[in-house]
């Protein structure tokens, strides 16, 4: 009995009879999976693409949403995860399938296979599995697929005359299968979430306005300039609504100008449009800034914020038991004041709780950071941020209590509320760090507020 390869496919030679055991490419498997399990790859509602980038090649199954006029990842079938072995996904080298995990990740998620050939890997001392984790390169190479899928499935809809807007939005949900979203329930498992976002920061997905001008640009081009400027306030979220609804030439600003006297974008350079600090990529475009200043125009309800590069200007902590809209608490370390503050210590926006400097309440916070400080351990910074998210808890901040509160019993009190048990230790080494009648006085019997737009809604806030 004799092998050979024709036309990539293997054939097994007996006699005069070619007998086929192999596939001529990686998108004839798939689409053998989808024909037999029911889903008819037809070009109308199931699809397989197969494209290649660098010395990868990646076939992946998508299905098309009849209203949305684009082609969605498919997801693999949950219910067949357990049986790996006849599910068509994994990586493959020259030909061989070591890995049967969805390409660049660790888990089974979206239907795809990929072959890797004529490239310089490293595999396991068995050399049964191919160490993704340390190839950098062929991780790019994959995720460059995802991600050129993304942008072509945007051009297409504006290639349909869709607002450019709409466009960028349907980019985020077909990006759901591949990277994390705070909005999201899935379980997504990069094999490196670095090389991931930094792939998939070229995609266009921010809408960046500049002197008249406006373009959708990627998180790494917003990542390159000095300054950005975002606004946040109901008259911008309806605008860019607008925008997302009507295909048209029109900018934010020159709605703002139509139906506002004071057009407060204009001349303002660098505006970024729709941020939204759910989103991974957007994060990214902000990493190596911070917020340099900050204006509130009270009456308007709106927060005008600066991003410049960063300058070390703020502590910053991880709020753990807070909504994803107020998670971060910036605290300054240099002179920080907020224009247009009336008796408010801060403002609350999108990117978290920024705190004013020259106040009583900034001053006591600086003073505790400083006693948590002292000693550089992990503890002391589990200790210090556990305290400062119930200084912002609602319970303390905006309600004066009498003084002769009983102080270690209310605070356990509010502890036991986030975590099912706390130990009498913990909170004896807290209050170990803190004065407590300076507690009482400086937090517990003051009334604080922060500005917010929210301040302005009647939905039950944390803050």
């Amino acid at each position: 009995m004799d092998c050979s390869s024709r036309n990539s496919g293997i054939f097994i030679v007996d006699g005069n009879e070619n007998i086929r055991i192999g596939y001529n490419s990686l998108k004839e498997i798939l689409i053998k999976y989808l024909n037999e399990t029911g889903h008819d790859v037809d070009g109308e509602k199931y699809d397989v693409y197969e494209k290649k980038h660098g010395n990868v090649t990646v076939a992946y199954a998508v299905r098309h949403l009849k209203y949305m006029s684009d082609w969605c990842l498919m997801s693999a079938d949950n219910r067949r995860v357990q049986r790996k072995a006849i599910l068509p996904i994994g990586t493959c080298v020259e030909g061989i399938r070591v890995e049967f995990s969805t390409p660049g990740y660790k888990n089974t998620s979206i239907l795809a296979i990929a072959n890797i050939k004529n490239s310089k890997y490293q595999t396991n001392v068995a050399r049964s599995a191919i160490e993704l984790d340390a190839n950098n390169e062929i991780l790019s190479d994959i995720y460059d697929v995802y991600k050129d899928y993304v942008q072509e499935q945007m051009d297409r809809l504006e290639d349909q005359d869709y607002a450019q807007s709409w466009a960028v939005s349907e980019g985020r949900y077909l990006m759901r299968p591949l990277i994390y979203d705070d909005y999201s329930n899935s379980r997504i498992e990069p094999i490196d979430e670095d090389v991931l976002i930094h792939r998939l920061a070229h995609l266009k997905c921010l809408a960046l306005e500049n002197e008249g001008v406006r373009q959708i640009v990627s998180a790494e081009d917003v990542a390159e300039l000095e300054e950005i400027n975002i606004f946040e306030c109901e008259m911008t979220r309806a605008g860019e609504y607008l925008l997302k609804e009507v295909r048209s030439s029109a900018t934010l600003s020159s709605l703002i100008g139509v139906v506002c006297k004071d057009n407060f974008l204009a001349g303002v350079k660098n505006v970024i449009c729709n941020i939204d600090m759910g989103n991974l990529l957007h994060q990214y475009a902000l990493k190596n800034k911070e917020v340099s200043k900050i204006e509130v125009a009270h009456k308007e309800r709106r927060i005008h914020v600066t991003y410049s590069c960063k300058n070390d200007l703020w502590y910053e902590f991880d709020l753990r038991n807070r909504g994803l809209a107020a998670r971060s608490l910036y605290i300054p370390k240099k002179n920080m004041v907020i224009s247009g503050l009336k008796e408010e210590i801060g403002v609350k926006n999108f990117g978290g709780i920024y705190i004013q400097s020259n106040t009583e309440l900034c001053e006591y916070l600086i003073k505790v950071i400083g006693a948590f400080q002292s000693e550089d351990t992990e503890e002391n910074k589990i200790l210090l941020e556990v305290f400062l998210s119930y200084v912002f808890d609602n319970k303390v901040l905006e309600v004066a209590y009498k003084q002769d509160v009983n102080t270690s019993n209310m605070f356990k009190q509010l502890l036991e509320e986030r975590f099912v048990r706390v130990s009498n230790e913990l909170i004896e080494k807290m209050w170990a760090k803190i004065d407590t009648q300076e507690f009482v006085n400086k937090i517990l019997t003051k009334n604080y507020t922060l500005y917010s737009i929210d301040n302005w809604s009647r939905k039950n806030d944390s803050i």
